[in-house]
């Protein structure tokens, strides 16, 4: 469970990393 719950968190980091950049690069190019 410790595992799971470990790549959960970390998946989850990671996908809202990538939505934050992707929000920021918007902003960025307009």
């Amino acid at each position: 469970m410790s595992a799971v719950g470990a790549g959960a968190v970390v998946v989850a980091r990671s996908v809202l990393s990538g939505a934050l950049a992707a929000v920021v690069a918007v902003i960025v190019t307009r």
